[in-house]
């Protein structure tokens, strides 16, 4: 794991703990993200400048260079969901994003979180919920087959 992501963790564990979620670091990916927020036009840019061994392996990359979450989770067109602002408005204004969402790409499941540890960077946590996910749904449709 890169020494300036290690730094990171203990924020990411707080919120964790904070929202009574159980925090194991061997199962996150975590990216540091750094943020611009443009007052003219009131927009967000963001560059991924860090990713720990977890998030290279979830996203399947190796280098982190010119990455993009959407190219993971594409816009659905009416979907409202934007990365950079999301990663924005924590980087910027220190809000806190917790989330579940789902790649087609990589047909799995994430536990999400983004918080800003100091104005400009954002961190997002990424947990595999997959297999957690599929049970859930097959315990669903298995509930609704037997009404």
């Amino acid at each position: 794991m890169n020494d300036d992501i290690k730094q990171y963790f203990i924020y990411v564990e707080d919120e964790y703990k904070r929202f009574g979620l159980n925090f194991n670091p061997n199962s996150i990916g975590l990216s540091v993200n750094k943020v611009q927020f443009f007052r003219e036009t009131k927009s967000f840019s963001y560059q991924c400048i860090s990713g720990n061994d977890i998030f290279k392996n979830i996203f399947k990359i190796e280098s982190i260079e010119n990455f993009r979450y959407e190219d993971f989770f594409p816009q659905q067109s009416e979907s409202k969901f934007d990365w950079s602002v999301i990663l924005g408005h924590a980087a910027e204004f220190y809000s806190i994003s917790f989330f579940y969402c789902h790649s087609v790409v990589l047909s799995r499941w994430f536990k999400c979180m983004i918080i800003a540890p100091k104005k400009g960077i954002a961190l997002i946590s990424f947990e595999d919920i997959t297999d957690e996910k599929n049970n859930e749904i097959s315990e669903n449709l298995l509930r609704y087959q037997n009404q």
